[in-house]
């Protein structure tokens, strides 16, 4: 007992310990495994070739259209390819969702034989039983598992649109990462979330630094090294839930600025044009900047200003001039009108074309630039 007790406590796998008693006195011999500390040096080599050069745990935010879910994708594709899931947060959405919860699961009954059960009339029969049901981000965490050697990642788009204190629960703990990407701490698993572990793993032949995090009999949970979790907020939505300082020090957050997108690809946004009244087409990229020029010098903060992106990509692309119009028009003056700039309305536009949204909508048909106040 003595012999284990310490070995648990002091010594590494990579030792063989021998301890002989001589009347009161001990005599301890230690060897070295130079074939099991060479597997570990492979071991730790491989992990460090597999792991991305990117945070764990990252937010991507800034003010509506800056490009944040198209610079997340672009990210994905580079580094996971099509190992990874996408979730959109709403103020619905729960802890069952995300996680996984124990829910009612129909079940079709069936004869001794195997068949399906069906009653006089030729109806499967069915019943309703309870069974753990996994959310995305328990799926997502099990591949990772799995496979070692792959890097996988969920993506939360609007992650402050949900409760994310009550989405998360216990795994808010698990964010706490060391230096090589896994959770500092574990937590404890539910009994049914521990059945649906064991059913998984079931046969399965996973890594032993896994096996021995998870515990023999699944008891704990942790994140490994091989997942990520990268998200996306937008802080100028009205209505979204806070995020505590507790949570938020455990993700890195990366602002996109209002003209990042646009300054990187700048030729490509001097080709979106739409039209300004009648005869003459303007550019979108420029119109925005002068736009967020006015909203500035009104003390709008940023994350209120528009982004090249206000108007996504397929829109702008779109050949149609007319339909292209008639979208910024509609989302950009509704954006203005209802939400940026709905208490500087008599400073933003012009002496009395702004009494209601449909004189805006009219003014801005037969000039969009002298629709605002001193023009654009």
């Amino acid at each position: 007992v003595f012999d284990s007790l310490l070995r648990e406590i002091a010594l590494p796998k990579i030792s063989k310990l021998k301890i002989d008693k001589e009347g009161s006195d001990y005599c301890f011999s230690l060897l070295l495994d130079f074939d099991e500390m060479s597997k570990k040096n492979v071991e730790t080599e491989n992990n460090e070739e597999k792991r991305i050069d990117k945070p764990h745990q990252r937010i991507f935010f800034g003010a509506p259209g800056t490009g944040k879910s198209y610079e997340l994708n672009k990210e994905t594709n580079e580094y996971f390819g099509d190992n990874y899931e996408r979730v959109t947060f709403h103020p619905n959405y729960m802890y069952g969702n995300f996680v996984g919860a124990f829910k009612p699961f129909p079940k079709v009954l069936k004869n001794s034989d195997g068949s399906k059960k069906k009653d006089e009339d030729g109806n499967i029969q069915e019943t309703i039983t309870y069974e753990y049901i996994p959310g995305v981000l328990m799926k997502q965490l099990v591949k990772a598992l799995k496979n070692q050697d792959k890097n996988y990642l969920l993506l939360i788009e609007e992650i402050n649109r949900a409760n994310v204190a009550a989405v998360f629960g216990d795994v808010f703990q698990l964010l706490d990462r060391d230096r090589n990407g896994e959770s500092e701490y574990v937590i404890a698993t539910s009994k049914e979330l521990q059945e649906y572990l064991k059913k998984e793993f079931d046969g399965y032949k996973l890594e032993e630094n896994v096996k021995r995090n998870l515990g023999d009999d699944y008891s704990r949970l942790y994140l490994p090294s091989n997942f990520y979790i990268w998200a996306t907020m937008n802080s100028a939505d009205q209505g979204v839930m806070p995020m505590d300082t507790a949570f938020r020090r455990r993700w890195e957050f990366r602002y996109l600025g209002i003209n990042d997108a646009a300054d990187s690809n700048i030729e490509e946004f001097s080709h979106y044009k739409f039209k300004i009244n009648s005869t003459e087409t303007v550019s979108w990229d420029k119109f925005r900047r002068e736009l967020n020029k006015k909203l500035s010098n009104l003390n709008i903060p940023e994350d209120k200003l528009i982004g090249p992106y206000f108007i996504s990509k397929s829109v702008l692309e779109d050949a149609d001039l007319d339909k292209l119009t008639e979208t910024i028009k509609s989302k950009v003056l509704m954006y203005l009108y209802e939400d940026a700039a709905k208490a500087y309305k008599p400073l933003l536009f012009a002496e009395g074309k702004y009494s209601t949204y449909s004189t805006v909508c009219k003014y801005f048909d037969e000039n969009a630039l002298n629709l605002f106040k001193g023009n654009l």
